[in-house]
């Protein structure tokens, strides 16, 4: 879940800076290629949890009582995995470079590009709106 609550807001800082430098805002592309990464990392994620149930003695089933080892097992794969790997996620997050004042800059950009256009739709409904009302 700390995946997608820090994942959002990056991906959107991320397409807000190539809408400024391209003119273009292609999120289709950006959810394709996030979608490459995403479906292996979710496989890789299930893969390595099924092995830490193995190795610890964890059985299926709804009838059976898991060894203490199970149990202990699917404590470190619903909590430990993900709290390393959350930290690790945190560690490279201090190396993205869209921060600070350059994300700030990005921001006051990109809300000037917005306000820009939501005048001239202002504009041309009003002018539409007149056109109407002329007729």
């Amino acid at each position: 879940a700390a995946f997608w609550i820090l994942s959002t807001p990056i991906f959107g800082n991320v397409i807000d800076e190539y809408e400024l430098k391209s003119g273009g805002r292609p999120i289709g592309t950006f959810n394709g290629v996030n979608a490459i990464f995403i479906s292996p990392n979710k496989q890789i994620m299930t893969f390595f949890f099924t092995i830490i149930l193995s190795i610890t003695g964890y059985v299926g089933g709804t009838d059976v009582i898991q060894t203490e080892s199970a149990k202990i097992g699917i404590q470190i794969g619903v909590g430990l995995v993900p709290i390393i790997l959350f930290g690790i996620g945190f560690l490279l997050l201090l190396f993205f470079p869209l921060r600070g004042e350059k994300l700030a800059e990005v921001k006051k950009e990109i809300k000037k590009i917005y306000d820009r256009r939501l005048d001239e739709y202002n504009s041309s409904e009003l002018k539409s709106r007149e056109n109407r009302n002329d007729e």
